[in-house]
């Protein structure tokens, strides 16, 4: 019976990856009940669907099906959140060594190593994440077998020491007691009269269910790296052998009409084909449902193609047979040893026949014992796979390094779900296709699970996912099934909760019932251990009581929580890291009201802080430009520095880079040049692989010496008209275009966009007399056409991308009637006071 040893402490939210429920589904159960049973809560998350179900349950750890290069984006995407990882890959290893030709790529060195042929790990790790960062920051790899555990920890593809040999899951069901479970499952699948012979598709090369043959093709040749012969070879292997399959199928229903011909295709294959070249026979029956085992302990025997499902059969005592006369593309070695080849239709009928007459045979040649050759292939097989892998996951909660980033969960929740439309229908094929998996179905299974176990009925539950109980922030889809114990640990509030709850705290605290306060602030403690939010509050709450001692520890744990919520300055100088010593320490003791004004300010700094991101500024050149580079900068921004002038342009680069310690380029732009725009928008992206923040402030603005533009309206000119209105404003709108895939990637954009206050006034033209400035029509209108294009874009870009206008205006103490004549034209502006011409803006070449 399994074991109810829980962790201590608030219940670990652990998400199981689910790919294909017709292989992967009871096996994680298996593990979900398990870590149910001791003390935790489970989610079963669709494969499919788990970009936005995964950052919106913002789980302590998730358990991928595998580790490879098309998941590894998605992967780093979490751990990025702070998210544990563990892998269980569903396919394990069921290798066979492959020819070293089969690769692109020259591999000399190896094929002289390994004689011409690939080792069976090899040709495994092809298929592997290739970020070695991303491998190495993996909590727990749980191995099916010990010589993948050896192999993979010595060569240095992941840390040895996370490396787990567990089994798999799979495998539990072929031994008691979860054998007599699958056998009570299949009662609802199989209900067919005896005898059944199952014929065991594997051709999803050939007949892919979820893509065209192109895509599989492609697929195999540009993320695995095998050469197009190979893989068109294999394509024509496949091919021909689903068509002798088919045939064969045909031709044993014709000849045994007292026996049941199921037809199985692999998970990955679609039934079309199936459908058309199969016989209409009351016999011969294409059943695409329930799992392997379901069907194999049901069975009299087994007829497949080179499928590893051939070791199953032999786990079950089922006799496996397989058609000699149909050319291998590439042999497992273990499943041929378990096979009984037969030379031709005739002859594979007449190993049939005392089978289906009831007859005892042997279920296999005796090449191999059945449990020998599992164990090769999965590891070991005693029905206790799932509880070792519970085990390590629970011992990775445990142990985890980082902390999770409910901000960045919320962010990844709305870069993967960007348009609910879209989502609902997503959501809807999944629910459609066979792949979509309910509250029911896991229940029944969990049922079977319990009575094959003796456990007491409703040892554990199922149920949808739907209310924010589950979910650590407002945005959630509703998809996945959660499994967890009645009367097991109570789960940590989700940040939604958090808010509810302080607010209900602060509220008691406002009215005077400072009691009820306290105990509202220390349920919510107790309930949200790592919230760091809770913690500050709480330090808040008895700062303002005076009660320094409590103050202190609330304000070290938020900061070991999360030691972005006050920066370093703060724990050195004054607030609640003050000392009984420090001067600046308020007599009440340690409270935030005793913070100098720079700690605040170094605290809101911190807050602010835009490390790793990339900002593009363009006019950074000019006055306004150049303040808003070196802010960002300041704040830890990667800094696109775009402008006309390109020596400006480079030299503001460098000084970014030297004062700000920041990493900084130039990219020199005529704004007039539309495929020049889209060619530095593309060269910015390129760069860095990304874009957080869009500062649009170049502008054409006064410059007296261009003929038609800043003189009175009747002399203005149509060509400097349009020329600041593709400076000032289809600039912006190429440019906010060009960028928008990358902004909307970072799952943060901003756009900022400067206007002025003559967008949104009329000119008083007496500001400018005595000077060389003025205000052309163009200018007035272009700004104006900003700040409404920002309100527009603003509403068509939400949520994934924010939008604001800046309407800049000029301050009276300092307009040109009350500045000394050798000041005019000129203005102080900067945290350096470094002067800058008024009318530097954006001049036009040769004018």
């Amino acid at each position: 019976m399994e074991s109810k040893d829980s962790v201590p402490g608030i219940a670990p939210r652990i998400a199981l990856i689910v790919d294909n429920p017709y292989r992967d589904l009871p096996g994680l159960i298996l593990v979900g009940r398990s870590l149910a049973l001791r003390g935790a809560c489970v989610y079963l998350v669709p494969l499919n669907l788990q970009g936005p179900e995964i950052a919106a349950l913002a789980p302590d750890l998730v358990l991928v099906n595998y580790l490879r290069r098309n998941n590894e984006s998605s992967v780093r995407a979490y751990m990025e959140a702070g998210i544990e990882i563990a892998v269980l890959d569903t396919e394990g290893g069921v290798f066979s060594p492959i020819p070293t030709h089969a690769l692109r790529a020259s591999h000399e060195s190896l094929e002289k190593q390994c004689e011409g042929k690939l080792p069976v790990w090899e040709k495994y790790a092809l298929s592997m994440a290739q970020d070695a960062s991303v491998r190495n920051k993996v909590a727990c790899y749980c191995a099916w077998t010990r010589e993948f555990a050896d192999y993979f920890g010595s060569d240095g593809r992941f840390p040895a020491d996370r490396i787990c040999v567990t089994g798999t899951p799979r495998t539990d069901f072929y031994v008691e007691p979860w054998r007599s479970a699958a056998r009570r499952l299949a009662e609802d699948v199989v209900q067919l009269p005896r005898p059944i012979v199952l014929f065991n598709g594997t051709f999803p090369l050939a007949n892919p269910r979820f893509q065209s043959r192109e895509r599989e093709v492609a697929q195999l040749i540009a993320e695995f790296d095998y050469a197009p012969e190979f893989v068109h070879d294999w394509l024509d292997a496949q091919d021909q052998a689903l068509d002798a399959m088919t045939r064969l199928a045909n031709e044993l229903a014709a000849r045994f009409p007292d026996a049941q011909f199921v037809v199985r295709p692999h998970p990955f294959e679609g039934t079309e084909i199936y459908s058309e070249r199969l016989d209409r026979r009351s016999n011969l029956h294409l059943i695409k449902q329930g799992t392997v085992d379901n069907w194999l302990l049901n069975a009299s025997a087994m007829i497949h193609w080179g499928s590893s499902t051939a070791v199953e059969a032999a786990l079950a005592g089922v006799p496996v047979f397989s058609p000699g006369w149909i050319r291998e593309h590439l042999p497992i070695p273990v499943v041929d040893e378990l096979s009984r080849r037969a030379a031709t239709p005739e002859e594979l009928g007449d190993l049939l026949e005392p089978l289906i007459r009831g007859e005892k045979q042997s279920p296999r040649a005796a090449k191999l014992d059945a449990r020998q050759a599992a164990s090769q292939v999965f590891g070991t097989v005693d029905g206790s796979a799932h509880s070792r892998i519970a085990q390590h996951l629970l011992a990775a909660v445990a142990n985890r390094r980082g902390r999770l980033r409910v901000e960045r969960c919320t962010a990844l929740a709305r870069q993967s779900a960007p348009d609910r439309a879209e989502w609902a229908t997503r959501t809807a094929r999944w629910q459609e296709s066979e792949k979509a998996f309910s509250a029911q179905r896991v229940e029944s299974i969990l049922r079977a699970i319990e009575a094959a176990d003796g456990a007491d009925t409703h040892a554990t539950r199922a149920r949808q996912v739907r209310d924010l109980s589950d979910y650590r922030t407002e945005l959630f889809t509703g998809c996945s099934i959660r499994i967890d114990a009645p009367g097991s640990l109570q789960l940590e509030p989700s940040e939604f909760d958090v808010r509810q709850g302080l607010g209900r705290a602060l509220e008691l605290e406002q009215i005077g019932d400072l009691s009820a306060a306290e105990n509202a602030l220390a349920d919510l403690l107790q309930s949200a251990p790592s919230s760091a939010w809770a913690w500050m509050t709480a330090a808040q709450y008895f700062s303002r009581r005076g009660v320094t001692e409590v103050a202190h520890r609330a304000h070290a744990t938020a900061l070991h929580l999360d030691p972005n919520l006050c920066g370093p300055a703060d724990a050195r100088t004054a607030g609640l890291g003050a000392t009984a010593s420090d001067d600046r320490a308020s007599p009440r003791g340690a409270g935030f009201e005793s913070s100098s004004k720079r700690s605040v300010a170094r605290r809101i700094l911190d807050r602010l802080r835009l490390d790793g991101r990339v900002a593009a500024v363009v006019g950074a050149a000019g006055h306004i430009g150049r303040e808003a580079a070196h802010a960002l900068a300041e704040l830890g921004a990667r800094i696109a520095v775009i402008d006309l002038d390109p020596v400006a342009t480079k030299t503001l680069a460098e000084q970014l880079g030297t004062a700000e310690g920041i990493e900084a380029a130039s990219f020199a732009l005529d704004l007039r040049d539309r495929a020049r725009i889209t060619s530095v928008a593309e060269q910015v992206v390129e760069r860095w692989g990304r874009l957080d923040v869009l500062v649009n402030c170049a502008a054409m603005v006064s410059s007296s010496d261009r003929a038609g533009w800043c003189s009175s309206f009747e002399t203005q000119a149509l060509d400097p008209w349009q020329e600041a209105l593709d400076v000032n404003l289809s600039s912006i709108f190429l440019l906010t275009q060009a960028l928008t895939p990358a902004l909307r990637a970072s799952g943060h954009g901003s756009v900022i966009n400067m206007a002025s206050i003559y967008g949104m006034v009329g000119a008083d033209l007496s500001l400018y007399e005595g000077t060389r400035m003025g205000q052309p029509a163009a200018y007035a209108a272009s700004k104006g056409a900003i700040i409404q294009f920002s309100r527009w874009l603003a509403t068509v870009l939400a949520p994934d991308i924010r939008v604001n206008s800046i309407s800049a205006r000029g301050d009276p103490a300092r307009s040109a009637r009350r500045v000394p004549a050798a000041l005019r034209g000129a203005h102080t502006l900067g945290k350096d006071g470094a002067r800058g011409r008024c009318d530097r803006g954006y001049r036009i070449p040769g004018q």
